[in-house]
């Protein structure tokens, strides 16, 4: 049985998991949901997981959760829970973004020329808002990186974190989004890939992938961590 299938409930949270992808085991399958993923480009299935090899074009080298186009977010609170291993450093390579083109987007990136910090940027009523994450990209190390979108007394609400295999957390960051509270609508859902042409694809191992319905706390993150994503 998979451990992320049942919903999870630590303390005051519950989220249950709505889609996952195991790359580990060889299989591009959607093992909770119905969106099984594509691979593009260069991507190629190797020991560890999916491994996108980078390149100047952003659709260069990369996977397609959704080939449909279909929005496969939850309508409520939701969390998007990546787990990876960075083989290189490229400017803007992305971990994941999902949106709609450059008009609307939720998306983690790799920004070299800032002392190789983390980007988390969500772009929503004609801003984007950004957190710029102090805390260094490792190569070769295994992350898991998160995003949790939510309300909150009617205003929309976005926290980004980091954690290692053990389930430690490394950085969190808030993010206030103004003149909305709703919560996104999607149709490309791309791990290695940018909104933004001039970006380069990633490269980077991808090793899990899940998207939950709710909002997952920390606790939730570092528990799912350590039974889900590096068990």
């Amino acid at each position: 049985m998979l451990a992320g299938a049942r919903g999870v409930c630590f303390g005051e949270s519950k989220a249950s998991l709505t889609h996952f992808w195991d790359f580990t085991t060889g299989s591009l399958n959607d093992r909770v949901g119905a969106s099984n993923a594509t691979r593009n480009g260069t991507a190629a299935f190797v020991s560890g997981g999916l491994r996108c090899y980078g390149g100047s074009s952003n659709a260069a080298s990369y996977v397609n959760l959704s080939p449909s186009g279909a929005n496969i977010l939850p309508a409520g609170d939701f969390a998007v829970a990546v787990a990876c291993r960075v083989m290189g450093s490229s400017n803007w390579q992305r971990m994941f973004d999902f949106g709609t083109g450059t008009a609307a987007y939720l998306m983690m990136a790799q920004r070299t020329t800032y002392s190789n910090h983390m980007r988390w940027e969500i772009r929503a009523a004609n801003r984007a808002y950004t957190r710029d994450v102090d805390y260094a990209i490792s190569s070769g190390v295994d992350r898991l990186y998160a995003a949790v979108v939510y309300r909150n007394n009617g205003a929309l609400k976005v926290q980004y974190s980091s954690f290692n295999s053990s389930g430690t957390l490394l950085k969190q960051a808030d993010t206030d989004v103004t003149g909305t509270s709703a919560i996104p609508s999607y149709t490309n859902f791309w791990l290695g890939r940018s909104q933004f042409s001039a970006d380069y694809a990633a490269n980077t191992l991808f090793k899990k992938c899940g998207i939950y319905s709710g909002k997952l706390t920390r606790t939730d993150l570092a528990n799912e961590c350590r039974s889900v994503f590096f068990r």
